[in-house]
């Protein structure tokens, strides 16, 4: 049984409520791997292989582009094309309608990276030769997880002690976002079994297992001037107790364009622990969507540096708090850029006897002139028995910048349950109401057909419509 200290916020202020963290006790159980990548498709559309070109072609229909122009266009507004001085901001093109970028620089139509990338978009496939270009795998071996950050040759075999990556981040902000975020990543670099990484598009889906500790880590890197959209669903489709983790650690170099979505999906029985680290350059623009459905006990931490001019971080957060669970958050951003802008916004609903501990923190740090940041919090307590801790703060030692922060926390009010009790729902079925909103936008936004069906799963069980799994009660 090993004890963590985690989610401890930057500033502490919130000694005489003993909740600057959390101490997390966690079972000693075998490893396994459970994480698999595969190719992200079209929302809507299994059948899909890349979502690009068919988001294109609506873009030209819609502005009566031709389908090169199209693509081109809709590559620039997603900011592929723009780290050119003279180019408009993101989603914008010029008065003349050209986007002047110099020959041979990252991002730009002489760039053989973009043209690789161009043609594999327009065609719809990978590139040949490679099943999943943009995503590899590595498997450690479980005898020796706790060595993680070796490189594995194609005949399995062990190279070096440490990846030419992580040798490079190491002289990079993302080791600042890391020492932020506690003893956390260094337990799940410890009980990995599993590293991804991803320079473009990719789906990782991580499948719990009873009586197992499942972790994986997610490398992102698209290079500068690169896009990368990276889905991570974790789940226990077999029910079952156990934990399960994700180490996530985002690059954004200049001009990059990240966006990740982490779901989680899994069963009551199950401890599910997730660390994201972010550094963005200049210009990056790094989008972090998590939602929290399941689980017994979820501790989720999340720590971004954002050194670059004009970096942007948007965090948007959806959470359920579900029968006995235990929710606890830790959010740390760091604005160090000129300019810089951090938008962080968490909507959850709590139910049943759920805990939940909310903590985020906008580091305006000196040189950041320019800097804005908000941070906002919505949280609805669906019963008496919730218990509920929302603080967001707000630290600056510049002038000259933008702070907002606040929290909305409202219960149902009388008069409401009184209506939708004449209208013949109990207390449960107004909670299950309320819950099921949740279910439904995340639902809205499932992209792969495995997170819709997990989503779905779960909406019935706590509806009541099929019996619970083992671990799902």
């Amino acid at each position: 049984m090993a004890t963590l200290a985690l989610n401890r916020p930057p500033a502490i202020t919130w000694h005489k409520l003993n909740i600057n963290e959390v101490e997390v006790e966690i079972a000693d159980l075998p490893l396994a791997q459970g994480a698999h990548i595969s190719e992200l498709q079209a929302a809507g559309d299994p059948g899909a292989p890349s979502g690009t070109p068919r988001f294109a072609a609506r873009f030209g229909e819609s502005n009566g582009l031709s389908e090169p122009r199209a693509l081109h266009c809709f590559m620039q507004s997603l900011g592929i094309f723009a780290n050119s001085e003279n180019s408009a901001p993101l989603g914008m093109a010029p008065a003349d309608g050209v986007q002047r970028v110099p020959d041979g620089a990252p991002g730009s139509p002489a760039s053989s990276d973009v043209r690789r990338s161009a043609a594999r978009l327009a065609s719809g496939k990978p590139d040949s030769g490679a099943p999943l270009p943009h995503a590899s795998m590595e498997r450690i071996p479980l005898e020796s997880a706790d060595e993680f950050g070796v490189q594995m040759t194609s005949e399995g075999s062990l190279e070096g002690s440490e990846s030419a990556w992580e040798a490079e981040i190491s002289n990079v902000g993302l080791s600042s976002a890391l020492a932020d975020l506690g003893e956390g990543p260094d337990w799940l670099l410890a009980h990995a079994s599993q590293r991804v990484i991803a320079t473009g598009d990719a789906v990782v889906d991580i499948t719990a297992q009873d009586g197992k500790t499942v972790v994986a880590v997610v490398d992102v890197d698209p290079g500068e001037g690169g896009r990368a959209h990276v889905v991570v669903h974790t789940d226990s489709p077999d029910g079952g107790a156990g934990m399960a983790g994700v180490l996530v650690r985002v690059h954004a170099a200049a001009y990059a364009q990240v966006e990740v979505e982490l779901l989680q999906t899994l069963g009551k029985g199950f401890t599910y622990l997730e660390c994201v680290a972010i550094d963005e350059d200049d210009d990056a623009r790094v989008t972090i969507r998590q939602t929290v459905l399941g689980a017994g006990a979820s501790y989720v931490g999340l720590a971004s540096n954002l050194e670059g001019f004009r970096a942007r971080n948007g965090i948007d957060v959806h959470y359920a708090g579900l029968g006995s669970s235990v929710l606890d958050f830790n959010y740390a951003m760091r604005q160090r850029g000129a300019q810089t802008q951090v938008e962080f916004d968490a909507q959850g609903v709590l139910t049943d006897s759920s805990r939940k501990t909310l903590r985020d923190t906008i580091d305006l740090i000196r040189g950041c002139k320019g800097a804005k940041g908000r941070e906002q919090e919505t949280v609805l307590l669906a019963n008496d028995g919730v218990r509920n801790k929302s603080l967001p703060v707000i630290l600056c030692t510049e002038d000259d910048v933008q702070g907002d922060h606040g929290a909305t926390i409202g219960h149902v009010e009388p008069e409401q349950l009184h209506y939708l009790n004449s209208r013949g729902l109990n207390q449960e079925q107004v909670e299950a109401l309320f819950v099921g909103a949740v279910f439904d936008y995340a639902l809205a936004h499932a992209l792969t057909p495995r997170s819709r069906a997990a989503i779905e799963r779960l909406k019935n069980v706590h509806a009541g419509m099929v019996p619970a799994r083992e671990g799902e009660e």
